[in-house]
């Protein structure tokens, strides 16, 4: 077909010339579907046709078939009644822009249909939507032959416009059935596939020259664009029934059921109404339906978009915005159309300035609707401050997920807000009800902060920029910009972008604050459960309780690893290098030396207390080493003596690397409450395992206690005393012994179970 459409492109000139008889039987010229190809010394209204190709009007294909004039080589013509004229047409181009484009629509419809079935071969949803596609291209392909007056041509162009409908609910059904999960059926599809066959049927008188054949032709034409209409009415009653039933839950079906919407209106609309509606009723398209039929190709891409994406835009949003672009654009548009009409007055007639129209008003609606997109595109050029501010929003947005405490403030937001804003500096401010707490950033000074939250900002307005963040029954918050580093202050713009970080910042604020609350609460809820067995049914929330406080010992090691104690060392380095060089006096030196020694005792200090806080030896060299290297460094420094004996070495370490952590903190728990509060001369502390359990053996010499009132640790603190001791041995289903009173010391004995897979 497509060969076939070649040679008919170049081989004849698309004339499209409607003839009728007179009242005398002489056949001339009533109208011309083609009017652009009309030149003024050559064919016009009311010419009686003499003969065609050299044969009598009245027996030419054509002219019995469809009462045009077609692949016409010359015309023979009396004008006026008497003046004869001859008409050669071969030498005219055998071509126009109506055929080109065509043949590109058919071969990218054809492409599409490949590419679908070749992307999702197991899609039957992309099979049916390939269907359209080919369709579409039939439809396209015969045009340029329709045109020109051939019967095949034009039996595949009516086929496909009226198959097309009905394609198209097919694969209505199958996409809602297969991505939507409904079950759905075409009912009658037996009934309407019959019609459509009799109608091609009738197709059949296209190729002879019956008298009855251009009666069948105008009767067939009819139905086809009646068939159209009818489809497409269907198509849109049976869409709105599946939105009417999915309206209210808003489901991926009602969004699909929207999208068909948009596609079937952007694409059918123009060609309905400006060209098959018209042609029906009054008899002539109000618009060439060739123009209109492109709008056609938005079809198939929406539904290709709807199979392959996965997911989807809400298009009730889209069409509204659509609908406002196209209500601003229908003023200019008429504007600039009925100019174009008044000063072109003899070369254009009212079709093509609706064709003008059509196309300003879909121009401008494309202009304004994108007009969006591309400010956004090219926003880092056009509006480059606006820009950054807003890349920095999304920074300081995703930061603030991280803060954890009212101190990471300053390395995480206030940091970032200095350098954006380009100011001097910039502080949080905190006021409690009798102190302040003060976090700056830059060359802003703490004290003329607080005394400008004092004053409520009216201080000072004219070097500093002062806004609320949050305030509880706690603190009220407050951020305080200084002037910008040009000596202005910060502009509309600006004010507005800090405004907009402050509420995310309250919402983090106030999130920080809950949480430490929160936190306090269940600490003390976990250490004032009333017995054992209480405790016991609450395991997974002191698992969750000792997890928070690892992992909260392990951030502040890590940040006394990483930040003091590496400072300490690049500060000894510093000293180190001043001695060598420059000349000290000896006592200048040996003061020198004493700073010296001094950072290493700070520092040997430090790593202890990282060690304290996150055992990191207990996945190196294990449990019971850790616990000897425990010992080993308090003796030294302990009021009393230290025993310290092991057993059963292999069945300790078997132990995962929670509960050799919750056997190490509750041996450290008892060296320090000893160092803290027994009083005693000697301690005796064993660890032995067994294939059954692991046994803690504590034992002092010191004042000992009343159990009745030990007193309970509060979570703000770091947690030590008998009761943090006791929480660890239920969460691991452990048993305790507990022997103690005014003056006899303390003999504390845990058993802890083994158990195959057992998690503390």
């Amino acid at each position: 077909m497509n060969l076939w459409s070649i040679y008919l492109i170049y081989s004849h000139w698309p004339l499209k010339i409607v003839v009728s008889p007179n009242e005398q039987g002489a056949w001339v010229i009533t109208d011309f579907s083609l009017s652009s190809n009309v030149s003024p010394d050559g064919l016009k209204y009311g010419d009686q046709i003499v003969s065609v190709n050299g044969i009598d009007p009245g027996k030419y294909f054509s002219v019995i078939r469809w009462r045009s004039l077609d692949q016409v080589d010359s015309v023979d013509l009396i004008r006026s009644g008497t003046v004869p004229i001859h008409l050669d047409t071969t030498s005219s181009p055998s071509w126009i822009p109506e055929d080109v484009s065509p043949v590109v629509i058919e071969l990218l419809c054809l492409a599409g249909a490949v590419l679908l079935i070749r992307a999702l071969p197991r899609s039957l949803s992309a099979r049916h939507l390939a269907y359209v596609f080919i369709n579409i291209s039939l439809a396209f392909l015969s045009f340029p032959a329709s045109i020109r007056g051939d019967p095949f041509g034009k039996l595949l162009i009516h086929a496909s416009v009226m198959v097309l409908p009905i394609v198209f609910l097919q694969f209505l059904i199958v996409l809602l059935n297969e991505k939507g999960g409904l079950k759905l059926t075409f009912k009658g599809k037996r009934v309407v596939w019959g019609a459509v066959s009799a109608i091609v049927a009738l197709m059949s008188f296209y190729f002879f020259d019956s008298p009855y054949t251009n009666t069948i032709y105008n009767f067939v034409v009819s139905m086809v664009f009646a068939f159209f209409i009818v489809g497409l009415v269907v198509n849109l009653v049976f869409l709105f029934g599946i939105y009417w039933k999915h309206r209210r839950n808003r489901s991926h079906v009602s969004l699909m059921v929207s999208t068909i919407w948009f596609g079937m209106a952007v694409s059918f609309a123009p060609i309905t109404f400006f060209s098959f509606l018209p042609d029906v009723l009054f008899g002539q398209e109000w618009v060439y339906s060739y123009y209109m039929s492109w709008f056609i190709f938005v079809l198939p891409v929406t539904f290709a978009y709807l199979i392959v994406a996965k997911k989807l835009y809400d298009m009730e949003l889209i069409v509204r915005r659509i609908a406002l672009v196209l209500f601003v654009s229908l003023l200019p548009s008429f504007v600039l159309a009925l100019l174009y009409r008044l000063l072109l007055p003899a070369e254009t007639s009212w079709r093509g300035t609706s064709v003008v129209f059509l196309m300003l008003l879909a121009s401008f609606t494309f202009v304004l609707y994108s007009f969006e997109y591309f400010t956004t595109k090219l926003q880092p050029l056009l509006f480059p401050r606006k820009h950054q501010l807003q890349i920095a929003l999304i920074n300081i947005s995703t930061k603030l997920q991280s803060i954890s405490s009212f101190h990471d403030l300053k390395g995480i937001i206030l940091v970032d807000i200095v350098s954006t804003l380009q100011v001097f500096g910039g502080a949080i401010v905190f006021k409690y009800d009798d102190e302040f707490e003060t976090i700056s950033e830059g060359a802003i000074d703490p004290r003329e902060a607080e005394a400008l939250v004092l004053a409520d900002g009216e201080a000072d307005q004219e070097n500093y920029s002062l806004i609320k963040i949050n305030r509880n029954e706690e603190y009220t918050s407050y951020l305080i910009i200084s002037r910008k580093m040009t000596g202005t202050l910060l502009s509309t713009e600006e004010l507005q972008w800090l405004k907009l970080i402050t509420s995310y910042l309250a919402v983090s604020l106030e999130n920080v604050y809950l949480i430490r609350k929160l936190t306090m609460k269940l600490g003390q809820l976990a250490l004032q459960l009333p017995n054992e067995d209480a405790a016991k049914q609450l395991v997974w929330f002191r698992k969750m309780m000792f997890d928070l406080q690892e992992r909260e010992r392990t951030r502040i090691a890590t940040d006394l690893h990483d930040t003091t104690m590496q400072d300490l060392f690049f500060l000894k380095q510093r000293l180190n290098a001043l001695l060598e060089k420059y000349a000290f006096t000896a006592n200048d030196r040996k003061q020198m030396d004493g700073l010296l020694d001094y950072i290493d005792i700070i520092n040997v200090n430090l790593r202890q207390s990282c060690f304290e806080l996150h055992p990191y030896m207990l996945k190196e060299i294990g449990l019971v080493h850790t616990v000897r290297r425990l010992v080993e460094f308090e003796a030294p420094v302990s009021p009393f003596e230290i025993g310290f004996r092991t057993g059963g070495a292999e069945f300790i370490e078997q132990q995962d690397l929670d509960t050799k952590r919750h056997i190490f903190r509750m041996i450290q728990e008892l060296v320090n409450n000893a160092k803290k509060h027994s009083r005693a001369t000697r301690i005796r502390l064993e660890l032995y395992g067994s294939p059954s359990a692991i046994r803690i053996e504590y034992e002092d010499n010191g004042i000992g206690f009343d159990v009745k009132q030990m007193a309970v640790a509060d979570i703000g603190t770091s947690g030590r005393g008998i009761d943090q001791i006791k929480s660890r041995i239920f969460s691991m289903n452990g048993k305790f012994e507990l022997q103690t009173s005014t003056g006899t010391g303390v003999t504390f004995i845990v058993t802890i179970p083994i158990r195959e897979g057992m998690t503390a």
